[in-house]
C-alpha cells in the first residue's frame, strides 16, 4: 500500500506541471483570457469542466452577430413570410444566447454586443431588452457596434433613455447609434467615451452629452455626421485626451481645456480646418494632426504649446516653409507630407525623430546624439547637398555605428547592410529611382514587418560579417511563409551564401553588392517564391 502510495503521488507529480493555470485564482486566469479574443476565450470552455466554470464567469461578455453570415446558412426562400420568419428566428437565437449568458450570477464587467441586421424597425425593441438586461447588471463598460444597411442606405439605432441614465458606467462605446434631442444625459461615473458613425441631429447635441459627463477623461469622435463648422470643447476639468477624426467638414476648432493632454484630430476633406486654438492648453504633451493644411503651423501653435513632448504629422500639405524650435519636444514624426518648401527644426533635446515619404528634407539642426531615428525616403529629387547633410547629420548619432540600412529597389530587389558605417554614400547616386531608402534604429525585425505588407521583394541580398543577422532575416522568413494574412503567401525561400552564387538583378544592385564586398563583409542571396492568393482580393461588381 505504501508503495502504490508513492507511486501516486510521484505520477501527480509528473502530470501536475502540465496544468499549472487551472490552479491559478479565477480573478487572474480571468485577466490573462482578456488578452485573447472572445472566439478564443469561448472555445476554452471545451476544454474540461473547470474550464467551462472559469468560461461561465468569465466578467467580459462579447457577442459579434452577423444576420448575413446566418442567412447564406440557411435555405435561401425569396418568399417575405418566410424571410421574416428567418429575421424573428434570428433575433430569437441571439436573445437566448444573451439572457443565458446573463441570467448566471457572476459580476459583468464589460458588456459588448456586435450586431449587422438589415430590417432597424424588428431590431431596435430586441436590442433595447438586451441592452436594459446589461444596465440592470450595473455593467460599468458598455459597448455597442450595430451595422444596419438596406442595399445603400444606413439606418441608426436609437440609443434608449436607460443607457443615458445609467450611473454605473464608466466606459461607453457606440457606433451605428444616433441620439434623440429630447432624451436626459446624466452619466455622473463616465470617463471613457466613444463615438463613431453618428449623425448628429443639431450642433449643440454633442456639447449636450459632453456636458453631461461631468469626470470624463478620454472622448473619441470618428466618422461621424457633423452639422456645425466650429468644434468647441470647454469646461471639463477631467477631460486628458480628446480625439477627432474623419468627421466632415470642421473649419475652425477651438478647444479651452487646460488639463488637456493629448490631442488628435484627421479631417475628412484636404485644406481643413483653417484654424486651431489650442493657446489655453497649457498642459498639451501631445499633438497629432493628420490631413490638414500647414500655412498655419507649426510656428505658431508650436510657440503656445510650451509642454508638447509629441507632434506627429500625416498626410500634411503646405506651400511654404516652417520653423520647430522646442526645448521640450521628445518625439517628432513626419509621415507622407507634401509641397513644403522645407523646415527647420530646432529640438536640442529631441529623442525620436521620424521621416517617412516626404517631399522636402525634414533634418533636425539641433538634436539629442541619443536621438532615435527612423527614415524612409526616395532619392527621386533629392540632391547631392542634401545627401551630404544626412550623412553629416547620421554621422554624429550616438547610435551611428547601429544603424540599420534597407534599399528596396523599384527591379524588387532589397537590400539589406549590416553595418551603415561602412556603407559608401556616394554608391546611393545608383538608386535614384528605388521604391525607399531605410535608415533606422529600429529593428530588423519591426522594419521588415512595415515592409512585407507592402511589397513582395523577388530577392533579398544580405551583405553581412556576423551570421546573426542571417539567422534573424531566416527567421523573418519563416514567419512570413507561416502569415495568413497577406494578400501574396510566401511559398517558400532559398537561402544561397556561397560566393560565387549568381542571382538574377539589376545593374544598380549589383553595382553596390560589388563595391561593399570586402574581406570583412560576405553577400547573402535569399530567394523568394511568391503566391498570388486570390481568397484575400475581393472584387465588387
Amino acid at each position: 500500500m505504501e508503495t502504490e502510495r508513492r507511486e501516486h503521488e510521484r505520477a501527480h507529480l509528473e502530470i501536475a506541471p502540465l496544468d499549472y493555470i487551472s490552479w491559478m485564482p479565477d480573478f487572474i486566469i480571468h485577466h490573462i483570457l482578456s488578452f485573447l479574443r472572445a472566439r478564443d476565450v469561448t472555445c476554452t470552455s471545451m476544454l474540461s469542466r473547470t474550464w467551462n466554470r472559469i468560461w461561465s464567469t468569465y466578467p467580459y461578455v462579447v457577442f459579434h452577430f452577423s444576420y448575413n453570415n446566418y442567412a447564406t446558412e440557411q435555405e435561401q426562400l425569396p418568399d417575405d413570410l418566410h424571410m421574416a420568419m428567418q429575421k424573428q428566428d434570428f433575433l430569437i437565437l441571439i436573445g437566448n444566447s444573451i439572457h443565458r449568458r446573463l441570467k448566471q450570477e457572476f459580476r459583468v464587467q464589460r458588456f459588448q454586443l456586435y450586431i449587422d441586421f438589415p430590417d432597424i424597425e424588428l431590431l431596435e425593441p430586441n436590442m433595447d431588452q438586451w441592452i436594459g438586461i446589461a444596465v440592470q447588471r450595473t455593467v460599468p463598460e458598455l459597448a455597442l457596434c450595430v451595422d444596419s444597411f438596406s442595399g445603400s442606405n444606413r439606418s441608426y439605432y436609437s440609443v434608449p433613455q436607460s443607457v443615458l441614465l445609467a450611473g454605473s458606467l464608466k466606459a461607453l462605446s457606440l457606433s451605428g447609434c444616433r441620439f434623440e434631442s429630447s432624451l436626459d444625459i446624466k452619466l455622473p461615473h463616465l470617463q471613457k467615451l466613444s463615438l463613431s458613425h453618428i449623425p448628429f441631429a443639431d450642433k449643440f447635441l454633442f456639447y449636450k452629452i459632453l456636458s453631461g459627463c461631468p469626470v470624463i477623461e478620454y472622448v473619441k469622435v470618428s466618422f461621424c455626421k457633423w452639422m456645425d463648422t466650429l468644434l468647441s470643447v470647454s469646461s471639463l476639468p477631467h477631460l486628458k485626451y480628446f480625439e477627432f477624426l474623419y468627421s466632415d467638414e470642421v473649419d475652425r476648432i477651438l478647444i479651452d481645456v487646460s488639463g488637456l493632454h493629448t490631442f488628435s484630430f484627421a479631417s475628412s476633406i484636404g485644406n481643413w480646418p483653417r484654424n486651431i486654438d489650442l493657446a489655453t492648453c497649457k498642459e498639451l504633451k501631445e499633438l497629432k494632426l493628420r490631413g490638414v493644411t500647414a500655412n498655419f503651423f507649426p510656428q505658431p501653435l508650436i510657440s503656445q504649446l510650451l509642454a508638447l513632448e509629441v507632434l506627429e504629422l500625416q498626410h500634411c500639405h503646405g506651400s511654404e516653409g516652417f520653423r520647430i524650435s522646442s526645448q521640450r519636444l521628445k518625439k517628432l514624426a513626419f509621415r507622407d507630407c507634401h509641397h513644403f518648401s522645407g523646415a527647420e527644426i530646432d529640438t536640442p533635446n529631441l529623442e525620436f525623430f521620424e521621416y517617412c515619404n516626404c517631399d522636402e528634407p525634414f533634418i533636425p539642426i539641433k538634436a539629442s546624439n541619443q536621438i532615435q531615428i527612423h527614415l524612409r525616403f526616395s532619392l527621386r529629387g533629392k540632391t547631392v547637398d542634401w545627401v551630404v547633410k544626412l550623412k553629416d547629420f547620421i554621422s554624429k548619432l550616438r547610435y551611428f555605428e547601429d544603424l540599420k540600412f534597407v534599399i528596396y529597389h523599384r527591379s524588387k530587389n532589397v537590400i539589406i547592410h549590416e553595418k551603415l558605417s561602412e556603407v559608401g554614400f556616394s554608391s546611393l547616386c545608383h538608386f535614384m529611382h528605388p521604391k525607399y531608402i531605410c535608415i533606422s534604429t529600429k529593428s530588423y525585425t519591426n522594419i521588415l514587418d512595415e515592409l512585407f505588407p507592402l511589397v513582395y521583394p523577388k530577392t533579398i541580398f544580405v551583405v553581412y560579417s556576423s551570421s546573426k543577422i542571417i539567422e534573424l532575416v531566416s527567421q523573418k522568413m519563416k514567419d512570413v511563409v507561416n502569415d495568413p494574412t497577406l494578400l501574396h503567401k510566401l511559398v517558400d525561400f532559398e537561402m544561397d551564401t556561397s560566393k560565387d552564387s549568381e542571382h538574377p538583378s539589376d545593374p544598380a544592385t549589383e553595382l553596390f553588392i560589388e563595391a561593399h564586398s570586402t574581406t570583412l563583409f560576405k553577400t547573402a542571396a535569399i530567394v523568394l517564391h511568391w503566391k498570388y492568393d486570390v481568397s484575400k482580393h475581393s472584387v465588387t461588381l
